[in-house]
């Protein structure tokens, strides 16, 4: 039996060596397929990385290949559109060119009049439905004193374009000092504006009328006009007149101004500071008001430059397209947009957005379009004045309820504040009662800190030797070393309260002293904070007391 267990331990310990070497060339094998493994992830990695790149690369040629179409797009797109305008709309570019030659000729009187007037009547046969045409050749008409001929043409153009005639023909009458004419064509004009849009170049007409540009108007024919239209408003929202008051009051709180380092001890030492400073700045901003609106109503007009302003819209005016073209000249500008950004219709088309809305936005009613005007930092000084005659009644409720709202806020009672000490006071004629309390305060925490020191520095030497000495007089007889040690430290407590007697008296006289240069600082503090709190009243009385007037005459 022992020989068969021997062979059958050699059999078993081979079959163990024969399975240990399995395991290390399995382990081996699983080393090589988690190396081959990693090798393959780092593979498929670099595989990943190169695809997002060349994704990356495609998604970019892609579009860069769109933006290429695109820009051929526009450059093919722009020659089509253009064609097409020149056919359609060419002539309407000729009949403004010589329109603008006119005026230019007339001015300078180098061209004579028969020429003028062969030229505008062939361009009038070849544009029959053009509103500008007909306005040409009553020019040329007017020009060659053939008032029949000028009288059929206008008449013509007020057919085609009442509005647009109406205005060309007042700005052309002002070049040429036909005041009355003017203001009956001007009218005309006005007569088509509604108030809830009106444009800011409407405003530049409204704006040279109501400062005598186009001479006077001695018969008042477009007066009533603003007055109609300030109604139409009006009539249109009940609450105009709230809505106005309170964004001119709003207005005035722009000029508000923080008065802390003019009053540095009511900010420091006044609890109700922040009410007094709104109070004060609201006061310092009424003469920074007033002054802003008077330098305007004051300021003279420079006629010249409104004058050279009305001719360049009579030129924007004769330049502008027709109605018929927009659609083709939308088009073009869309295109030519296109080929500028270099074929990116995304940016092309955000800014004709932004152009649209800002064209909408420049759309408001003349008091809106009137507010926007004052408080521009602009400095169209003749623009201000004409807007203010048309606001000025809100411009001065909204003041006035600024002001009268001022009046109200300076506290009537003020609360003084030093470390944990308040008092209150009106107008500072209890400055001594106040004085005084803060002494009797300060004195009560100084007290209170001297009784404090003397227990805590007395009781723990005195009580500690007491103690130390009883104690040691007992252990004398019970254990004689113990005894003598108590009494040595009893003794060293009883010089320690003797000799700490004058330490003791230094640090009292140094809390007498603090306590002191307190109630000094603290007296001196009270009296600059009464100061203020009196130049404060004395600039509130003054202006409570002072006659309301308006800002706008």
């Amino acid at each position: 039996m022992a020989q068969i267990s021997t062979v059958d331990a050699g059999y078993l310990e081979r079959r163990i060596q024969h399975v240990e070497e399995a395991t290390t060339q399995l382990a081996d094998i699983a080393n090589q397929i988690s190396y081959s493994l990693q090798n393959l992830n780092g593979a498929i990695s670099t595989v990943d990385s190169r695809l997002l790149a060349l994704a990356e690369d495609f998604k970019k040629m892609m579009a860069k290949q769109e933006k290429d179409a695109a820009f051929q797009q526009a450059q093919t797109e722009l020659v089509t559109v253009r064609q097409e305008i020149n056919q359609r709309f060419g002539k309407y570019d000729k009949v403004r060119d010589t329109m603008l030659g006119v005026l230019q000729a007339t001015d300078i009187a180098i061209v004579k009049s028969s020429t003028i007037a062969n030229v505008s009547e062939e361009i009038m046969i070849q544009t029959p439905d053009y509103w500008l045409a007909p306005c040409l050749v009553a020019v040329a008409a007017w020009i060659g004193n053939n008032r029949d001929l000028a009288e059929r043409a206008i008449a013509e153009a007020v057919k085609r374009d009442e509005e647009k005639t109406a205005l060309t023909m007042a700005l052309i009458c002002r070049r040429n000092n036909r005041v009355e004419t003017c203001y009956e064509w001007l009218s005309i004009y006005f007569s088509h504006q509604d108030s809830a849009d009106f444009t800011e170049a409407t405003f530049t007409y409204l704006n040279a009328y109501v400062n005598g540009v186009f001479g006077p108007d001695e018969r008042h024919i477009c007066d009533d006009y603003v007055s109609r239209w300030i109604s139409e408003i009006q009539k249109s929202n009940s609450n105009l007149v709230q809505e106005q008051t309170e964004e001119w009051k709003k207005y005035c709180e722009t000029f508000i101004t923080d008065m802390s380092d003019s009053y540095p001890e009511l900010k420091r030492n006044v609890r109700e500071f922040n009410s007094i400073n709104n109070s004060l700045g609201r006061i310092d901003s009424v003469n920074r008001i007033v002054g802003r609106f008077k330098h305007i109503t004051e300021s003279d007009i420079d006629y010249n430059s409104l004058k050279r302003e009305i001719d360049d819209n009579l030129i924007t005016l004769v330049q502008r397209f027709d109605y018929r073209e927009m659609s083709l000249r939308d088009r073009e500008t869309k295109w030519a947009l296109v080929k500028e950004y270099g074929g990116n219709i995304e940016k092309a088309e955000a800014e004709i957005a932004r152009r649209k809305k800002a064209r909408e936005e420049h759309i408001l009613n003349l008091v809106q379009t009137s507010s926007d005007i004052v408080r521009s930092n602009s400095n169209d000084i003749s623009k201000k004045k004409t807007a203010i005659t048309f606001i000025g009644d809100y411009i001065n409720k909204g003041y006035n309820e600024y002001v009268k709202e001022t009046k109200t806020l300076f506290p009537e009672q003020v609360t003084v504040c030093l470390d944990d000490w308040q008092s209150t006071t009106v107008d500072g004629s209890n400055t001594p009662e106040m004085m005084k309390d803060y002494e009797r305060n300060m004195n009560e925490k100084r007290a209170a800190e001297l009784s404090a020191y003397r227990q805590k520095q007395e009781k723990m030497f005195m009580y500690g030797a007491i103690a130390c000495g009883a104690l040691g007089l007992i252990m004398l007889f019970v254990q004689a070393f113990l005894g003598v040690v108590l009494l040595a430290g009893g003794g060293f407590l009883a010089y320690k309260w003797y000799t700490g007697k004058k330490s003791h008296e230094t640090a009292v006289a140094e809390i007498n002293t603090r306590y002191d240069q307190a109630i000094q600082n603290g007296k001196r503090d009270i009296a600059a904070t009464m100061t203020e709190l009196e130049k404060a009243r004395q600039n509130v009385e003054a202006f409570n007391n002072a006659p309301a007037k308006d800002i706008i005459a």
